[in-house]
């Protein structure tokens, strides 16, 4: 029952499919390439959609790998 209020809450419609759909990142460091590799494709990855989220603030991202994100956002700090 508290599932449904906070659906209905966030705009969901009893009765009817309610989809929500979750943007996120992922990309195991080291996996396929090494992580150098990985962080070139990544970093253009959060600067885009950090491009997105600054041009429409009602969007979300999620990120799912703390990793890339923290070397990233460490070299946006050394950018500024």
């Amino acid at each position: 029952m508290k599932l449904i209020l906070l659906g209905i809450l966030l705009g969901a419609v009893v009765g009817k499919n309610n989809l929500h759909i979750i943007t996120h990142s992922h990309l195991d460091a080291g996996w396929v390439q090494d992580v150098d590799t990985c962080f070139n494709v990544v970093k253009k990855i959060f600067s885009s959609v950090l491009e997105s989220l600054l041009a429409n603030k009602d969007r979300k991202y999620t990120v799912g790998d703390l990793y890339f994100f923290e070397r990233w956002y460490k070299t946006v700090l050394d950018d500024a």
